[in-house]
């Protein structure tokens, strides 16, 4: 584009393999002499490594157009393929055919065509370029190549041209056997500052025009410091300077033009419309999403874990069902199954009776219930329970608050009604074996008082009254709210302690003593009792 505007007769920096801009400096005269020595003594390997744009493939098609006549090179300008792929290719650059044939028969096959291209005075040079891409699978193959011989000399020669992580790749430990092999090995390096102003002219004399024609001479130090001497970054830096000198009609390039020129190749987004300021935040809004969102997670699993562990801890769990299975779970069903340990008749002895009333060995109130007694020292009086609508004080009740007391492990007697079926039926025996309605309550159930007497005053059997004494046995039924502890304390006030271990050992039933179920039967030992 700029060559009509500088006079040029081609193109001066375009990256093509046009030998006539082949500039040798010394290290690429040593490698190119390097290379024919190697293929002169039939030397069995060679390798030359160097950076990226140093001009390697360049060497390579200059040292085949200085071969002998009697070399022929096989060339692999890409070996990034299996190596079944570069032993077929050999054998159909040596006129074998390939089709149908395994790595073995094609190996034999190459073999007996080197030998033959030996005896007719043939000399075959394996080139391989851009050899880093290989495998190790297939340098090690390739190695393998290389035992083809006879007695005076390599039937196969080999070359590798690739970039310096190849010579990394041959210092590891699998690949020593192949490191040894080498016979030639060279290093293609940058050109000093010198050479690099010697290849621009050079290559704008192809052109038929100079460095000086082109550039201020302040220039010459900037082009090396900005391209390193590598012969491909100068190429892209000078045909970048004479575009924006010719854009801005100037006779020569300028040390600003170089900026320029250079700032251009750097930057990748130079020509892209900027990214307005709302795209730029919803991408940053997105990015910070993302980043986030492994944040968020984490943080709903701790609080699931710690809503689940504080529920178990508060007993949420066996409300929730409590309200699925209702006022008796099947924990508490079950439990009602369990035998319990049989539980005395209470004598008659340990029923309180009025001063002077005959005593009676042989009667009860209720089998397993312990009959009311005068409160002592440290029991309250009893709270009397008025009728509805009778004012307090004046009570004429029939009925004391009372435990139902489980069956005795013998078995209802003659008249006593079974106890599950009674208690389902809301039903208790009294002292004569008849069954009265419960009438219900947290604490107990209401029968009628002994004898049925109308105007005898009623008793509640709250713990510490006048009634019912801790050291008679009796069961209760486990309301919402209670907790092992709390019982322990209601009915044994004076050692809650000691109470809460009698009541484990009377119901074995109990797993876990901070775990009680709401209708759950629990037995209330005599004090002091255990199992």
């Amino acid at each position: 584009m700029y060559n009509v505007y500088f006079s040029f007769s081609c193109s001066p920096f375009e990256n093509t393999l046009d030998q006539r801009f082949l500039f040798l400096s010394e290290s690429h005269e040593e490698v190119i002499a390097a290379l024919l020595y190697f293929v002169k003594e039939k030397k069995s390997f060679a390798l030359v490594c160097g950076d990226v744009g140093t001009g390697k493939t360049m060497i390579v098609h200059h040292l085949l157009g200085g071969l002998p006549a009697s070399v022929k090179p096989i060339l692999i300008p890409y070996p990034d393929v299996e190596y079944i792929e570069i032993l077929r290719y050999i054998a159909r650059v040596l006129k074998i055919n390939p089709k149908g044939k395994g790595v073995l028969d094609l190996a034999d096959e190459v073999r007996a065509a080197l030998t033959k291209a030996s005896l007719d005075g043939e000399q075959v040079v394996l080139i391989i370029d851009e050899a880093h891409l290989l495998s190790t699978g297939s340098l090690e193959h390739i190695r393998l190549l290389s035992n083809i011989e006879t007695t005076e000399s390599k039937l196969l020669q080999i070359l590798l041209i690739g970039q310096n992580e190849l010579s990394h790749r041959l210092r590891g430990a699998g690949m020593r056997q192949l490191r040894q092999r080498i016979n030639v090995n060279r290093f293609l390096s940058p050109m000093s500052p010198s050479e690099t102003i010697q290849y621009i002219d050079h290559r704008l004399g192809v052109a038929v025009s100079g460095f000086d024609r082109c550039f201020e001479s302040a220039c010459k130090k900037t082009i090396y410091k900005m391209t390193g001497g590598v012969p491909r970054s100068i190429n892209r830096l000078c045909d970048t300077a004479l575009l924006i000198c010719m854009s801005e009609k100037r006779a020569k390039v300028t040390g600003r033009v170089l900026k320029k020129a250079h700032d251009a190749l750097q930057s990748d987004v130079m020509l892209a419309p900027k990214e307005s300021e709302a795209g730029r935040s919803f991408r940053d809004k997105r990015i910070s999403v993302e980043k986030l969102k492994p944040a968020f997670a984490s943080g709903a699993l701790v609080l699931l874990l710690a809503l689940g562990f504080l529920g178990y801890r508060g007993s949420l769990g066996e409300n929730l069902k409590a309200r699925i299975y209702g006022p008796r779970p099947p924990e508490a069903v079950n439990a009602l199954t369990k035998p319990l340990p049989p539980v005395p008749e209470v004598k008659s002895e340990e029923i309180s009776k009025p001063a002077g009333a005959k005593e009676k060995s042989d009667s009860s109130i209720m089998p397993g219930l312990a009959a009311p007694q005068t409160p002592g020292p440290s029991q309250e009086r009893p709270e009397v329970v008025p009728k509805e609508g009778e004012p307090a004080g004046n009570v004429d009740v029939n009925v004391m608050k009372i435990e139902t007391a489980h069956p005795s492990a013998e078995g209802p007697g003659p008249n006593q009604a079974p106890f599950e079926e009674s208690q389902a039926k809301g039903l208790v025996p009294n002292e004569n074996g008849e069954t009265a309605q419960v009438q219900g309550g947290d604490t107990g159930r209401e029968i009628p008082a002994k004898g049925g007497n109308p105007n005898e005053k009623a008793q509640n059997l709250e713990p510490g009254g006048k009634g019912l004494r801790p050291s008679d046995a009796f069961t209760i039924t486990i309301k919402r709210g209670d907790t092992l502890s709390g019982i322990a304390v209601r009915w044994f006030p004076e050692d809650p302690a000691s109470g809460q271990k009698s009541i484990l050992s009377a119901n074995p039933q109990i797993d876990d003593k901070n775990r009680i179920m709401e209708g759950q039967i629990l037995r209330i030992p005599k004090a002091g009792e255990t199992d």
